[in-house]
């Protein structure tokens, strides 16, 4: 049985992925309403801060979408820890219907491959080794690595109404940002570069946080890749396991 089912779960991923306003006037009449809009920057320091909150945080609920052509994946990743320990985790993994899912509760691993049910004690090398390497930070890297801040700086406020600020991309605005043209950064800023002809963004925030980010990307085929991220929570998550836990082969 695999160490832990997010090693092939998150490769699999890598690839599918590779304040108050003025009163108006009848003055303010032939003014752009973008003039009104959350700036860029603004939206910019949001989803900064929410990865921060994020990655610092020691409960966390996220959930990850990925549309490209036929393929369809959808990760929900939970998680509540107390120091080095893990109180509680859910992983869950729905790849055109194929679904891998992994839960920690009471020191016990429980893993569901495509169907196969098993569960082990869990070590405390494994416990450790699950949250250094498989936390907020990981499991995200490949879909907000994309939004750079490469990417952020050409990106452009067209909406903002109702906490849902819609953004497209300014392709000719699109230039690297970065320290060397040997990184991994500058060869995704080649690949986005070479690959999409346009861009759509959509992010809800609240109190100055990021809640949603939802990406269409278009290549020059014509082909659409849909990229959507929800932050569902940073305190304590109430973490929903299946009914059959004691059902789960020893291994």
């Amino acid at each position: 049985m695999k160490k832990f089912i997010f090693l092939i779960t998150l490769s699999l991923l890598s690839i599918l992925i590779i304040g108050c306003k003025e009163k108006k006037t009848d003055e303010d009449d032939d003014k752009d309403p973008v003039d009104e809009n959350i700036t860029l920057e603004e939206i910019t320091k949001y989803l900064d801060d929410t990865k921060k909150a994020y990655s610092r945080s020691s409960n966390v609920n996220i959930e990850m979408n990925v549309s490209l052509n036929d393929q369809n994946s959808k990760i929900v990743f939970m998680y509540n820890l107390n120091g080095f320990k893990i109180d509680g985790l859910k992983y869950y993994f729905n790849n055109n219907g194929v679904v891998n899912e992994s839960f920690i509760k009471q020191n016990v691993e429980y893993s569901n491959y495509n169907g196969e049910k098993t569960q082990k004690q869990l070590t405390t090398e494994l416990e450790s080794d699950i949250i250094t390497k498989y936390n907020f930070s990981t499991i995200t890297s490949s879909f907000l690595s994309n939004f750079d801040k490469s990417l952020m700086n050409s990106l452009k406020v067209i909406e903002d109404k109702d906490n849902v600020v819609k953004l497209t991309w300014d392709k000719e605005n699109y230039h690297f940002i970065g320290v060397s043209a040997e990184s991994t950064e500058f060869d995704r800023y080649l690949r986005i570069s070479e690959t999409y002809k346009s861009l759509e963004v959509s992010i809800t925030y609240e109190n100055k946080l990021v809640k949603s980010l939802t990406s269409t990307w278009t290549d020059k085929e014509g082909n659409t890749k849909i990229l959507a991220i929800n932050f569902k929570g940073s305190d304590t998550q109430v973490i929903e396991y299946p009914n059959d836990l004691s059902l789960y082969i020893q291994r």
